[in-house]
């Protein structure tokens, strides 16, 4: 077996790797003659040189993988410039050549985008959507349309269904819109092209715009109430002085005539007079219908009398 392995060190990688079958069948033969062997207490002593033999020949068995992969490693550090080189040759036409088709592909491609940016102009002319041109196009353009594999007949139709879904959505924006929110909603809509976005806005601008017609609905009722009664608190304390003034002459009165009629009894009745009513004028800016019901369901409560 050891002589088998010395050859074995003289071989080239190849050949040692071709004729390996005849080295591992020399090594399995020699490992019978140890694979069956049961050693005792009494010849234990005999196992040692067995050991060593086995420890040797696996030694040898690495080195001798070593050396090929050293030599083999040897060999294609040699073997992968001249690779190289070669390959930089073939890489030196390919890339020549794949430049070339590059500028073609890119020129072909410019030809057809022009190609459909002329028809998509004058499909936008006939929907009166010129001046968003350059806006829809950007948008709705597709570069797979460029594709030697793309009909013409796939992007008119793309083009023809997009410009169509556009000039009824901003039919649907004009009907939406009033003065407060069509600036909005049209920059909403010229960002974005998406009618779900402008629907949503409005809403928003609806929703404030609510909000602040309640707030200034409910501060009217409020500003209307005080007024109507501080005119109140002003006709009934104007009423209370006139009573007073009243009640005081009719005193007067009653002891003059006491003073110059001792010896009569005639009872003098003091009915009290009319008393005058001041006109109070309110002048009511920006208030809602049902703002001006609740003022009069408040003056006719407390019988106020009223013209509007």
């Amino acid at each position: 077996m050891e002589n088998t392995l010395v050859i074995a060190e003289s071989l080239k990688p190849q050949e040692i790797m071709n004729g390996w079958s005849t080295i591992d069948l020399a090594v399995k033969e020699q490992l019978k003659d140890y694979a069956n062997i049961v050693f005792t207490l009494e010849d234990i002593a005999d196992a040692k040189p067995v050991l060593a033999a086995l420890n040797k020949l696996d030694k040898k068995l690495d080195e001798i993988k070593k050396d090929v992969k050293n030599k083999i490693l040897a060999e294609y550090s040699e073997f992968e410039p001249l690779v190289k080189d070669t390959r930089a040759e073939v890489q030196a036409v390919y890339n020549n050549i794949k430049v070339q088709t590059e500028a073609v592909e890119l020129e072909r491609r410019a030809a057809k985008k022009e190609e459909i940016r002329a028809y998509f102009d004058n499909m936008a002319s006939r929907q009166n959507l010129s001046q968003m041109g350059d806006l829809i196009f950007n948008y709705i353009y597709d570069s797979s349309w460029e594709n030697v594999s793309c009909p013409m007949k796939k992007y008119k139709e793309s083009i023809d269904a997009s410009l169509l879904s556009i000039s009824k959505d901003l039919e649907a924006l004009d009907f939406i819109s009033n003065e407060d929110n069509k600036e909005i909603l049209e920059k909403v809509y010229m960002d974005t092209l998406d009618m779900n976005i402008v629907y949503s806005k409005k809403k928003e601008l609806d929703d404030y715009a609510q909000a602040i017609a309640e707030r200034s609905r409910t501060e009217a009722q409020a500003k209307i109430l005080e007024s109507a009664k501080k005119a109140q608190d002003y006709v009934a304390e104007k009423q209370k002085a006139f009573e007073a003034q009243t009640i005081e002459q009719a005193k007067v009165s009653s002891l003059n005539h006491t003073n110059t009629n001792d010896d009569t009894d005639d009872f003098i009745a003091v009915s009290a007079p009319i008393i005058p009513m001041n006109d109070i004028t309110l002048v009511l800016k920006g208030i809602s219908n049902e703002a001006l019901d609740d003022l009069k369901c408040f003056m006719e409560m407390n019988d106020i009398i009223y013209e509007i």
